[in-house]
């Protein structure tokens, strides 16, 4: 699995989580929809680039429409591009 990343922030769209910790979003790079995912969002390494967060972050409340670098892992799978390694977030 190659790993791939975003070079400038991205907004990230459709942040869904399901029990008991799958997390499943999408990003538009390019013009192109990208959709990426994680079987447990807990090993995801999320930060913040420019700002401090308030309080706890609770990714699968508090990221929709936020901009993002993001790396992520490709996968074979046709239907998801790939697997959501780390998520820098930036205001």
């Amino acid at each position: 699995m190659a790993a791939r990343f975003s070079f400038s922030p991205i907004r990230l769209r459709s942040v869904q989580c399901y029990y008991p910790s799958v997390m499943t979003l999408s990003v538009v790079e390019g013009g192109k929809t990208i959709s990426l995912y994680s079987n447990n969002y807990l090993h995801i390494e999320f930060s913040a680039a420019n700002f401090t967060p308030q309080g706890k972050m609770n990714p699968c409340t508090m990221i929709e429409g936020m901009k993002a670098r993001v790396v992520y892992a490709e996968v074979s799978d046709k239907l998801i591009a790939g697997q959501i390694l780390s998520v820098e977030l930036t205001k």
